[in-house]
């Protein structure tokens, strides 16, 4: 434990230690994820690609499954078959291994290549670089990023991509999901602030429950060099939607205050629900508004990821 507490000190990478890796595999339960998100721009049109890549292990057996959404301006988001668990033999527990849709190679230091199939997207990505890292007894949670090209079809996209990396020693979110993990949900913003090369990545998650000394309950980062943290702002969810069961899926967030006066407000626009319980759900939305910083204001464009 007392080493484990000085890795936690000292490791502020993206990549998880050794330990904290031996950690997980001899865990009864753990869990990985590897979720990668891109916004980019083609010929003035813009597009939003996610792709969530989990692994759990519960005694000797493991567990992979994925998803992936595609959404492209003025022509709405797209039909990507195969979401869902996959099997894959002979791999070693919470690696990522390649699917029927998907095929990995790279890291953070070289950038990463996501090789899709014939139906699906392909992503490569330059270097990422570290832009947060949440360690403590709980897991891992790191965030990178960097400039990046999805092709679809006929079209090269231009962007940048986020790499979300999460390890849990201790817990299988893939067959023990646990309703109280998030409290009271999850709020993720992954957009850019304004278009063309100079456009930098906006990354910003509200959340509460079990993990939120992990997660941290209200943060996120702007991609600039240095990166500009935006912690201890305050989340405002409104305008509110009927969801198909007891609960309500949000319109509009709002976050301030940021640094240099700086302040966030975007609509959650052509909404993707991906999982509906009774009581709650998960979905998928366009985020279109405005981030300001300072005296300066710029559009926001992205993804808008909702668990209730």
């Amino acid at each position: 434990m007392l080493l484990l507490l000085a890795t936690a000190l000292l490791c502020t990478e993206s990549q998880p230690t050794a330990v904290e890796w031996e950690r997980a595999r001899s865990a009864p339960r753990s869990y990985a994820s590897d979720f990668f998100v891109f916004i980019g721009e083609c010929e003035g049109r813009r597009a939003v690609f996610a792709a969530d890549f989990n692994r759990g292990k519960k005694d000797s057996k493991a567990q992979n499954e994925q998803w992936f959404v595609l959404h492209i301006e003025k022509q709405g988001w797209a039909e990507l078959a195969g979401g869902g668990e996959y099997k894959v033999k002979g791999a070693e527990p919470l690696a990522l291994r390649d699917s029927a849709q998907y095929s990995f190679s790279g890291d953070d230091a070289q950038g990463w290549t996501l090789k899709g199939s014939a139906q699906h997207p392909g992503l490569s990505t330059q270097a990422l670089q570290a832009r947060s890292a949440q360690r403590n007894e709980k897991g891992v949670f790191a965030r990178s990023s960097g400039p990046a090209a999805l092709t679809w079809k006929d079209r090269t996209y231009v962007g940048a991509a986020l790499r979300e990396f999460t390890l849990l020693p201790g817990m299988n979110l893939i067959t023990d999901p646990d309703a109280g993990l998030f409290g009271d949900g999850w709020n993720g913003l992954y957009a850019l602030r304004g278009r063309g090369d100079k456009a930098e990545l906006v990354v910003f998650h509200q959340t509460g429950g079990e993990l939120k000394s992990l997660l941290n309950p209200c943060t996120g980062f702007v991609a600039t060099s240095p990166t500009l943290e935006l912690a201890k702002a305050n989340f405002r969810a409104d305008a509110w939607e009927q969801a198909a069961g007891f609960f309500r899926w949000p319109g509009r967030w709002r976050v301030d205050p940021l640094p240099n006066s700086g302040r966030i407000e975007v609509k959650l626009e052509e909404r993707d629900t991906l999982i509906s319980w009774v009581v709650g759900g998960a979905c998928v939305a366009i985020a279109r508004g405005e981030m300001q910083l300072a005296d300066q204001k710029l559009e926001l464009y992205g993804l808008a990821q909702v668990v209730r």
